[in-house]
């Protein structure tokens, strides 16, 4: 048997499992070295593995190298040599069903590993390899790997690219070339998330425990959130005039959205020049309108008021942290945001 034979015949779990028993490389049942209480079923270990094995109803630890050698009847060597076997058959199932994984608000963890072969930093040097890999969170049986050259941003890039669906949320260990991959990658603009009991703060939370039946989408804090926050609402509602398909498409709307909203400023120039002389700034009117038309700047309430003139929106504000609500704009179309410190804004959604 190839191979590619064995990767047929384990393909799933249930498959693997009859094909062990069938060709002896399990028994049926087996004795508990502990207890010495017969088990014959083959249980899942939890909820979220399709692992299979002998699981004594006592719950005494089990050592995986020894048990097989005492369950098969098998030398040491023979049983090293059945895994090596089995971590092929999983790299080649890996390599022939490539998919990609997470969506709209799934979190995938993502990480890299240099494989080398070296004991204790002693002997020979190897040239090494990275290994970058994602798992959709609490689902380990949808995940991806994938070697390359280097972990540069660009490779980084191009990885999560071909193996992450957009709109996905991505967890990373903060490895700073990962970070700086992923703003440029999600469409839509999911805010991705290194750790989100340091990154995503309390502001956040409160509003997540305020709209308990509600989906709270962070998206990138790149200057652009008033628009993301809105135009992923647009998008998932369905019936705007915007549906982009890529992330080129996503920027491409933004930077649209921002032309057309600056124009309106002109256009109503009297309205809106006498609301931002109010707020007491010393920003010029030809610069506010041009920074509203730039990518990267931030907008507060007066660009919102555009936007909806605009967009023919109506949009309603939260703001967390005093918990006011604020309704901008008596357009058809009704978005629902959040507003963070720090000028941040967040997309709040029905389930």
């Amino acid at each position: 048997m190839n191979s590619h034979e064995l990767e047929m015949e384990t393909s799933t779990p249930e498959k693997a499992l009859h094909f062990a028993i069938e060709v002896g490389l399990l028994p049926k049942s087996v004795i508990c070295p502990s207890c010495g209480k017969t088990i014959t079923n083959h249980t899942s270990p939890n909820a979220t593995t399709t692992t299979r094995r002998f699981e004594c109803a006592n719950g005494h630890p089990r050592n995986s190298i020894k048990v097989s050698q005492a369950e098969t009847k098998c030398s040491k060597a023979t049983v090293s040599e059945w895994y090596k076997k089995a971590r092929t058959v999983c790299l080649l199932h890996s390599i022939n069903n490539t998919v990609k994984i997470g969506g709209p608000g799934i979190v995938v963890e993502v990480d890299e590993m240099l494989m080398i072969k070296s004991k204790s930093f002693r002997g020979k040097e190897y040239t090494g390899y990275w290994m970058i890999g994602g798992v959709v969170k609490n689902q380990p049986d949808q995940f991806f790997f994938e070697m390359v050259d280097s972990r540069t941003q660009s490779s980084t890039r191009d990885v999560i690219m071909r193996h992450i669906e957009p709109g996905s949320i991505i967890h990373t260990d903060g490895w700073r070339e990962t970070e700086l991959a992923f703003p440029r990658l999600e469409d839509p603009p999911i805010r991705t998330d290194k750790n989100t009991r340091t990154t995503i703060d309390s502001d956040f939370h409160i509003l997540k425990e305020r709209f308990p039946d509600n989906q709270i989408w962070d998206v990138q804090r790149d200057g652009n959130c008033w628009i993301w926050a809105i135009l992923v609402q647009l998008v998932k509602n369905g019936g705007s005039e915007f549906s982009p398909k890529s992330r080129d498409d996503y920027l491409a709307c933004m930077l649209q959205i921002r032309g057309r909203t600056a124009e309106t400023l002109i256009e109503h120039k009297g309205q809106f020049e006498d609301s931002l002389a109010d707020l007491g700034g010393e920003t010029e009117w030809d610069d506010f309108v041009e920074r509203t038309r730039t990518s990267g700047k931030d907008g507060g309430q007066i660009e919102l008021e555009a936007l909806a003139m605009t967009l023919d929106l109506t949009i309603t504000v939260e703001n967390a942290r005093n918990r006011q609500r604020i309704i901008i704009g008596n357009g058809e179309i009704d978005v629902h945001v959040g507003y963070l410190c720090w000028m941040h804004y967040v997309a709040i959604l029905e389930n």
